[in-house]
């Protein structure tokens, strides 16, 4: 199977073969390969899901000793791939990566752990039981980041089930528009989680732009373009009933992604806001968690991711502090302590930092599950859950 970027579907390959094989059956494929998954997870069980099996080798890892290849994934290939006309450039599926990266950023959402492939190392065809040992793809295993090696992401180390990547099934049929939205938002995701202990600043803007991807395709079913418009900027579609009205449509296509993030970005999360974490600090360690109060936290935090983007001001640094270790508790602080904080030429009052990072990365991993699961299969969009008002006013 080629690593070429130039392969071109209509679907993401990951869901274009699963079709595939629901369609032929699993043992019926053309060629396949295998590819080790790299994590500082634990892994128990072993599990199957279509054409993709998520083999545990037994390899131990933790955040102490680094990361190792504890999956093996053997895949089937079970579509005809062409190569795509070079007339028009098309970005439509592109995410950066090949199937390796799609199913490393698919595990690391459904298992919410850190997971990054490494290069295919075995390679299959119709009739070949044992395939061919390959290392033209590469052979270095990714490197995990340390920073400082205090522990920001205190939730993604420890034991990880393979049974949870089940979540992975009923794939079939969906949207394509819906898949690559997941993807890329998976590959979002998974980054984030990557580099998170030694980059939490930058880990916040990933999480960030993995919300807001699938936001936006969530927020497109239920409002329309012209509707954002004059929900961002009322005076100006006013004066274009007023004065132009035919150009109206056009306009509001040309500014359909720049308007409206925020109020996106936050009912996205209020609509599928998830119960809190099951193990939790002392009350006066936790975040509030209610719709008025997180809708007022997210609004910070959009800000915050908007500064970064467009003025070079990073993520404060309360918001990425590590851990704090809350003797005598099961729980881990979720928001930062003490009434303020100063470091590196900065001061921030407590309430302008609502959350540590830990917390917005459940909060991320659950919201995209949920909007997932969601969703039905293809069979006109009528079917599909996509209501925003559900939590409105709560």
């Amino acid at each position: 199977m080629s690593n070429s970027s130039s392969v071109h579907l209509k679907r993401p390959f990951f869901f274009e073969n699963w079709q595939a094989s629901a369609e032929q059956g699993a043992s019926d494929f053309v060629e396949g390969c295998e590819f080790p998954l790299y994590s500082d997870a634990w892994m128990t069980g072993e599990e199957r899901v279509g054409p993709y099996h998520f083999i545990n080798t037994i390899a131990h890892a933790s955040g102490h000793t680094g990361i190792a290849p504890v999956m093996v994934i053997r895949a089937g290939f079970h579509v005809e791939i062409s190569e795509p006309k070079m007339d028009r450039t098309d970005t439509s599926l592109y995410h950066g990566g090949a199937l390796s990266d799609e199913v490393a950023a698919l595990a690391a959402l459904a298992i919410g752990a850190r997971v990054k492939a490494g290069p295919t190392t075995r390679q299959f065809s119709t009739g070949d039981s044992r395939g061919r040992p390959v290392a033209y793809w590469g052979h270095q295993p990714p490197v995990l980041p340390r920073g400082d090696g205090r522990i920001r992401l205190p939730r993604v180390q420890g034991s990880r089930f393979l049974g949870d990547l089940q979540w992975l099934g009923d794939w079939v049929d969906r949207d394509p528009r819906d898949e690559i939205a997941l993807i890329r938002s998976a590959r979002l995701y998974q980054e984030a989680l990557w580099i998170g202990d030694a980059e939490p600043a930058l880990a916040w803007l990933l999480l960030v732009s993995a919300v807001e991807t699938v936001a936006d395709r969530w927020y497109s079913f239920k409002v329309s373009r012209v509707d954002r418009l004059r929900d961002a900027k009322p005076r100006v579609v006013q004066m274009l009933e007023e004065n132009c009205p035919s150009i109206l449509a056009n306009i509001a296509d040309e500014l359909a992604d720049s308007v409206g993030s925020t109020r996106k970005f936050v009912e996205f999360i209020r609509h599928f806001l998830p119960p809190a974490p099951t193990i939790r600090p002392p009350e006066a360690f936790q975040v509030e968690w209610e719709h008025v109060a997180f809708a007022k936290m997210l609004r910070t935090i959009y800000a915050y991711r908007s500064k970064a983007l467009h003025t070079g001001v990073p993520f404060p640094a309360p918001m990425c502090d590590a851990r704090i270790d809350l003797s005598g508790t099961r729980g881990i602080c979720e928001r930062p302590v003490g009434l303020a904080m100063s470091t590196m030429g900065a001061v921030w009052l407590q309430k302008d930092t609502p959350m540590l990072l830990h917390i917005f990365a459940y909060l991320t991993r659950e919201v995209l599950k949920a909007w997932w699961s969601a969703l039905k299969p293809r069979s006109g969009d009528e079917t599909r859950d996509v209501g925003i008002s559900g939590n409105e006013g709560k």
